[in-house]
């Protein structure tokens, strides 16, 4: 029942930091929910590069713990709860910098645009069936 718990304050991290991304700063009002006893265990299954971004995101908004945590403590914390072996997170946050474009984060720019398109999708589709 625990795990349960902390898996669904892990996808409610995940939810805040895409709700960050998107440009809107009240992640922090989110209503925290009790996880259901049919939640199953989640594993992160993109990069892990993309999550030292999400990471490295949070820690610099200070939305966590209001920043009273360590980059190490972070990393720790999520990677457990999303089954993600971060070994070093200070290694891949180099790698991001040395990025070349127009931006270096490459997955938080991709999370924003896809929920951008996810929403406009849905708006286009309540219009429809509004009509």
């Amino acid at each position: 029942m625990e795990i349960l718990f902390h898996l669904n304050k892990a996808i409610l991290f995940i939810h805040m930091a895409i709700t960050y991304v998107s440009g809107s700063h009240k992640a922090e009002s989110y209503i925290r929910k009790k996880p259901t006893m049919t939640a199953k265990i989640r594993k992160w299954t993109a990069n892990i590069v993309d999550i030292v971004e999400i990471i490295y995101a949070l820690d610099t908004y200070k939305c966590v713990d209001d920043g009273d945590d360590t980059l190490e403590g972070l990393s720790d914390y999520i990677g457990y709860f999303l089954g993600a072996d971060i070994k070093d997170c200070s290694n891949s946050y180099v790698c991001m910098k040395k990025r070349k474009g127009n931006s270096r984060t490459y997955f938080l720019d991709e999370l924003s645009r896809r929920l951008n398109e996810r929403m406009d999708r849905e708006d286009e589709k309540s219009l429809q069936h509004s009509m």
